[in-house]
């Protein structure tokens, strides 16, 4: 007897083959898993509905392993078969909304046209956040501390200097890297108090609940500070970024342009980062680029994108 869903032979009392049998039994949405992989299926295995690639059922730490996706972040029972690197760029976006956002980011990259922030409203973009961060599935590690310490005083390099909330060796590094404390702020350039460094917005958004080095994130704020909107861009796309509200697509991240390697830190979009995902820039560009070439009716090449950096499931 054939397998409901592909054309192996059945286990033994199942209506499913080993390997369908292992993505949909004893799974949340059974049903509407298996009825995915019968949409997903071709004559040559199972294809990703979003990118058209060959998905791979064994290696769980492969980024074209197969992974199930909610086309609509929260509503059940409607599912999408997909690969895992494209699971975890869609994020908390739709079925329809991503791929125009994936189009946007090529064509800014392509023209230098500026990345329209309402080409899609990321209509359950907060409401996904949350739920994910109340389920512990993740947290915006870089969310603003809610309170700074306060202002403390230190001997560094022979001159009393004010430390703005941060620690003795973190201030130290700050000095030695952008100089000692001036009447200006060092990111933004608006005047400041005596012996400070960061005007309060500045301070609070060098001083976020990150494991990343404070002189890191300070020169990526420098990098990003549009001086005409007094606000900062996303290296990725260009759009100016939210700093208040974690919830927003496009609030604040500090992403590393190499993953899990010190230095080469930027500020991203919450939406940038999460498609990122683990890639580097390079890889970044090039997965972006294939997976835009797919959703408009081309082939995705997989021999394009190395994906040296992906580790997932431990691998």
């Amino acid at each position: 007897m054939e397998c409901r869903i592909c054309e192996n032979e059945r286990m033994p009392h199942s209506i499913y083959c080993r390997v369908c049998g292992n993505l949909v039994l004893h799974q949340r949405e059974g049903r509407a898993r298996a009825a995915a992989l019968i949409k997903a299926r071709r004559k040559d295995g199972f294809h990703c509905e979003y990118s058209d690639v060959l998905m791979d059922l064994k290696n769980p730490s492969s980024p074209y392993y197969v992974n199930f996706e909610h086309r609509v972040p929260g509503v059940s029972g409607d599912i999408a078969a997909c690969i895992a690197v494209v699971n975890v760029s869609k994020a908390n976006m739709t079925w329809d909304e991503f791929p125009l956002v994936v189009h946007e980011l090529i064509h800014h990259w392509e023209t230098g046209a500026a990345f329209n922030r309402d080409i899609v409203p990321f209509r359950c973009w907060r409401k996904a956040a949350q739920a994910q961060v109340k389920a512990g599935l993740w947290r915006p590690g870089d969310m603003p501390l809610r309170r700074i310490p306060p202002l403390e005083v230190q001997r560094i390099g022979g001159s009393m200097v004010a430390l703005d909330g941060l620690g003795l060796r973190a201030a130290a590094e700050i000095v030695r890297a952008l100089g000692a404390p001036a009447r200006s702020c060092k990111i933004c350039r608006k005047p400041v108090g005596p012996k400070r460094m960061f005007c309060p917005r500045c301070l609070r958004l060098v001083h976020r609940a990150s494991p990343t080095s404070k002189l890191l994130q300070a020169q990526a704020l420098i990098d990003a500070f549009d001086g005409e909107h007094d606000g900062f861009r996303c290296y990725y796309c260009g759009a100016l970024l939210e700093l208040e509200d974690w919830t927003s697509p496009w609030y604040l991240w500090y992403d590393h342009v190499i993953p899990r390697t010190e230095g080469n830190v930027v500020a991203s979009s919450a939406v940038m980062n999460r498609m990122k995902t683990d890639t580097s820039e390079e890889e970044f560009h090039a997965y972006m680029k294939e997976l835009d070439r797919a959703m408009t009716g081309g082939i995705f090449d997989t021999s394009k994108v190395r994906f040296e950096h992906w580790k997932r499931h431990g691998n």
